[in-house]
């Protein structure tokens, strides 16, 4: 005899988990806790509302967009409740002796060396700090190398390990920054301060304005040390050139993220350290471990500059104009020519390969860079032009840079840009494009940040997708949501 149910047996469930008590004692599995849903039969007149019936007023069936990433969190970003994204963790590394200690190790599987670069050439600069660290037992040294412990060991999970490393980083930088350093010692104490600004964003208790601290402190020192109109070269070059990109990504991330204190905007305004004059051709070189030229880099730092940010907040003008001219309009324009005019060069000596790799493989590398940079000159513009003019989606400009952009993302197949992922993958006009974006981040584990540039590109989608079907919204300007994404993060998200 088939048996029904507690609920269709009209017994009374008494709401015991993981199964009403009446229904154990008869042996039999409960089913009066789940979801039954049952559809209107064609003759039913009670129930009128059938499926063929239930459409989405205003979504438009021939839309190229398809609405997939929608959840509470963004219908609260979209009406603009307060929304804080999850914190991502980092994807950890086993825990050998080689990663736990920089001093032990000898393959390219460290841990700092995944995130102090977005690309192959991260063992110039990670040999740089181990060589830093290395150099003596002084206390920059000191500082820079238990900060590089510190790194390590957060990303395997030793966090109480990872504490004490960091102490003893903080306590050796104090003594360097107390004591009268020579310039070598203050390059070390730059990396310190650049490592333990990496640690406190990484840090799941880390805070916002503990990184900025370290920041502002390591620019201090760089300041202190760094002459205009210098030329450096060699390591000197490589540290200042890091710290710059890291600058620069910092005041794009602090300018649209709404929970800044004054402190931070302090560091993303403060000057900016160019390893090479204004002057030097070489400004024009691209720089294989950032992926453009420092030329493009100071052009980039002055168009975040003349972006207008939160609504009300004062634009800041670039020095070039007197007080009486400074208007955003002007400055846009005159940066919008220096971007249209700019020439980036790939130099022979940043892509020379080993002396037994193939030809090709020089070339391979050699057009992936020149794609590369071009695609930091085209989110360059892409960003001046639809958050700087406002100009339209549709203009006939904008989409012959986003066909150029696309074109060089189905080519490279891979990106380990994130700042360039992000304006133009927010920009996708399809989902053709779409899939094309998170391609281009799949299996990509360098910089391991990528996460979350993933879920920040996602994110933006949502919000234009909900937008375009609010036609009351139509007046939202795409800086209005880069600061609602951008803002939803607990720290200034990482572009570095």
């Amino acid at each position: 005899m088939l048996e029904l149910p507690s609920v269709d047996r009209k017994i009374a469930c008494d709401k015991t988990l993981p199964g009403c008590f009446k229904c154990q004692q008869r042996g039999k599995a409960c089913e009066g806790y789940g979801l039954r849903l049952s559809w209107p039969k064609d003759d039913d007149v009670r129930r009128s509302v059938r499926g063929d019936h239930f459409l989405l007023t205003g979504l438009n069936s021939s839309t190229d967009y398809s609405f997939v990433y929608a959840s509470m969190h963004d219908m609260d970003l979209l009406h603009g409740r307060p929304v804080l994204f999850d914190r991502l963790s980092f994807p950890g590394i086993p825990a050998s002796l080689a990663s736990l200690d920089p001093t032990w190790s000898g393959s390219r599987s460290h841990v700092p060396d995944v995130f102090v670069s977005a690309t192959d050439e991260f063992t110039d600069l990670y040999g740089l700090l181990l060589r830093m660290s290395l150099t003596d037992n002084g206390p920059s040294a000191l500082a820079t190398r238990h900060a590089l412990s510190a790194l390590s060991f957060q990303s395997v999970g030793h966090k109480q390990t990872a504490y004490r490393h960091q102490t003893m980083a903080i306590r050796a930088l104090q003594t360097a920054i107390e004591a009268r350093m020579q310039p070598a010692q203050s390059f070390q104490a730059m990396a310190a301060s650049m490592l333990l600004n990496y640690y406190e964003t990484l840090d799941a208790h880390g805070s916002p304005l503990s990184s900025a601290i370290y920041f502002c402190g390591c620019k201090r020192i760089a300041l202190s040390v760094h002459r205009e109109h210098t030329d450096y070269e060699g390591d000197l070059a490589l540290l200042l050139d890091w710290i710059l990109y890291h600058d620069t990504m910092y005041k794009f991330s602090i300018h649209h993220w709404a929970q800044r204190l004054p402190q931070q905007q302090m560091v993303g305004d403060g000057p900016k350290i160019v390893s090479k004059p204004i002057f030097s051709p070489l400004r024009h070189v691209v720089n294989a471990a950032i992926g453009c030229s420092l030329e493009l880099l100071e052009i980039i730092c002055q168009i975040v500059d003349s972006v207008p940010g939160d609504a009300g907040q004062e634009v800041t003008e670039p020095e070039s104009p007197p007080p009486s001219q400074r208007t955003p309009e002007r400055t846009l324009r005159q940066l919008e020519l220096r971007l249209d005019n700019i020439k980036q060069h790939v130099s022979v000596v940043s892509v020379v390969p080993a002396e037994d790799a193939e030809e090709n493989a020089y070339m391979d590398k050699k057009s992936r860079l020149e794609a590369e940079s071009r695609l930091y000159h085209i989110a360059a513009q892409l960003y001046l032009q639809r958050l700087g003019h406002g100009i339209a989606k549709d203009d006939e400009a904008v989409q012959n840079l986003l066909n150029e952009a696309f074109g060089l993302l189905g080519e490279l197949a891979r990106c380990r840009r994130p700042w360039p992922l992000f304006v133009i993958g927010v920009e996708a006009r399809d989902e053709t494009e779409r899939h094309l974006v998170m391609a281009c981040m799949a299996g990509v584990q360098l910089p391991k940040n990528m996460a979350s540039i993933k879920r920040l590109i996602q994110a933006t989608w949502t919000q234009l997708d909900l937008l375009s079907l609010d036609t009351a919204a139509k007046t939202i300007s795409l800086v209005q949501v880069y600061n609602t994404v951008i803002s939803a993060n607990e720290f200034p998200p990482l572009f570095a």
